[in-house]
């Protein structure tokens, strides 16, 4: 379940306040884009769907070459289980993202030959940023 309508921001009463302090005003508008946000996701929707929308999203509809992606740990995880290497062991497929944590990495595309696009996470480009993993 959202915690916020379709195009917009979810209630951020802690984080108004803590950056409030800081610089005595915060307009969440002004910081987040939420055109992306479709609100509660539709309910016979696999998963799987909406990760390789997202990995598209990256490369079609933003020129940057940095995203910054927020989320629920569960997630990412799933994201990592799909875009790593099927041989891939690396602990972020079976470890959430702590709270409040932040990781990096590199994501390709590639299209060989057919219509459809290829994902990958590159596994040693995966950095903890901050907090890490929940090991």
């Amino acid at each position: 379940m959202s915690l916020s309508k379709p195009d917009s921001v979810p209630p951020l009463p802690m984080t108004k306040a803590a950056l409030s302090k800081e610089n005595g005003v915060f307009d969440p508008a002004k910081v987040y884009i939420t055109s992306e946000n479709a609100g509660n996701k539709k309910i016979c929707e696999k998963g799987s769907v909406r990760l390789a929308q997202f990995a598209e999203w990256v490369f079609q509809s933003n020129s940057s070459s940095v995203i910054i992606a927020g989320g629920h740990s569960l997630y990412f995880r799933n994201f990592f289980r799909a875009f790593l290497p099927h041989k891939s062991a690396h602990p972020s497929k079976n470890h959430k993202i702590k709270n409040g944590g932040a990781v990096a990495f590199t994501f390709c595309r590639a299209q060989p030959g057919t219509n459809k696009p290829i994902y990958l996470i590159e596994e040693t480009s995966i950095t903890e940023v901050f907090l890490g993993f929940d090991y």
